[in-house]
């Protein structure tokens, strides 16, 4: 049962998070579309950016040695990622805090989806070629 709250988790934290990425993806879409400059080939470092800042806090999170002896770590080094990371409500239980999704998770996500955004833009075709 534990696994299937975790999911549910999850995806409630998709939805809450989602008035900061949706839009952002859509402007990603609509710079893709209409600006067509080798600039904004770019864009995809955005992602990467998102990509490589989560890691760094999952990293930097999910450490074993981070934990006081008073409170050890939970788990293994990826179910301690996915539970402080990518669930809303089993994060104080794994030893991390709700900070985390608005430092590392959500901003992830929003920088993958501008460039998402911003690829879909460029692949649907109404830009025209350089």
């Amino acid at each position: 049962m534990q696994g299937s709250h975790s999911f549910w988790s999850f995806l409630y934290l998709l939805w809450v998070s989602g008035v900061v990425w949706v839009p952002l993806g859509l402007v990603g879409f609509f710079i893709g579309r209409y600006v067509v400059n080798a600039g904004a080939h770019w864009f995809w470092v955005f992602g990467l950016l998102g990509v490589s800042w989560l890691g760094y806090g999952i990293w930097d999170e999910c450490r074993a040695y981070r934990f006081p002896a008073w409170f050890p770590p939970k788990g293994d080094f990826i179910h301690r990622a996915w539970h402080i990371f990518f669930t809303y409500t089993d994060a104080e239980a794994w030893g991390g805090s709700s900070l985390v999704l608005i430092l590392f998770t959500i901003p992830a996500f929003a920088c993958i989806a501008f460039s998402l955004g911003v690829m879909l833009g460029f692949k649907s075709g109404n830009a025209p070629p350089q």
